[in-house]
């Protein structure tokens, strides 16, 4: 995670992100060399110093014109200390929440949902893996480096589940998946759809709408859909090369 995300993260606007990166890099500045170096619309230079001015991140030198500066990095420190405060209130309504008597929880059983994004999306995927008990069954189109899901994935192999990945293309990343032990199949052509299977209660189908990280994943916990799509990847399986 680089500078600007970090700062994102902590709670600042992408502006007030790129300026803060900005008078770190070169010190004492005027809004209009902050302007020329972080290119941010003229309108919002200002409005973007005065809110870090407030949080106490940025200082003013009362020269004509002014200049802005950071006294060091450790002024970033308070964001940090302001989202702790954050997730410590978080924590605390959460814990009341779990003293809810579960006699007022209905358990609703959902067999089709729907998740979005990047974050969601492996969320789900290292569930399924930790709770993985005979089989993974996946179709993708090229492996991925994602050293959480090879760690839960190594360690479902190591309890004696069996994991088959079949690819549509090639690229070196699937080695590491060879080597803890994921058998590699190849397919000859793009198959109409991606998917994995989780042992039989389970699976998840991708749907490409062009929106990249935000395209959705479907859970489905159906039998017999899952039983039709194993047949699918068994059919696929005894023709992919290996």
């Amino acid at each position: 995670m680089d500078g600007f995300e970090t700062l994102r993260k902590l709670g600042l606007t992408e502006y007030e992100s790129n300026i803060v990166i900005t008078l770190l890099s070169l010190g004492a500045s005027k809004a209009s060399e902050i302007y020329h170096k972080c290119n941010i619309p003229k309108n919002k230079i200002y409005e973007s110093l005065q809110n870090l001015s407030k949080i106490g991140i940025v200082k003013e030198i009362p020269s004509n014109p002014k200049k802005y500066f950071i006294k060091d990095s450790s002024s970033l420190e308070i964001l940090l200390k302001n989202r702790e405060i954050e997730l410590n209130e978080i924590k605390d309504s959460f814990e009341k929440l779990k003293k809810i008597k579960k006699g007022n929880l209905q358990s609703i059983n959902e067999p089709v949902s729907i998740i979005y994004g990047k974050e969601a999306f492996l969320n789900a995927i290292h569930k399924f893996m930790s709770q993985l008990k005979k089989e993974n069954l996946m179709i993708v189109k090229r492996a991925k480096e994602d050293p959480i899901t090879l760690r839960l994935t190594e360690q479902a192999i190591k309890r004696g589940v069996k994991i088959k990945m079949l690819l549509c293309e090639k690229t070196g990343a699937e080695k590491e998946w060879e080597m803890i032990g994921v058998k590699i199949g190849y397919l000859k052509e793009k198959p109409e759809m991606m998917f994995s299977i989780f042992d039989d209660n389970k699976c998840r189908i991708n749907i490409n709408l062009g929106l990249d990280i935000n395209d959705p994943t479907i859970i489905i916990e159906n039998k017999a859909f899952i039983s039709i799509l194993k047949e699918k990847f068994d059919k696929l399986w005894a023709e992919s090369k290996r």
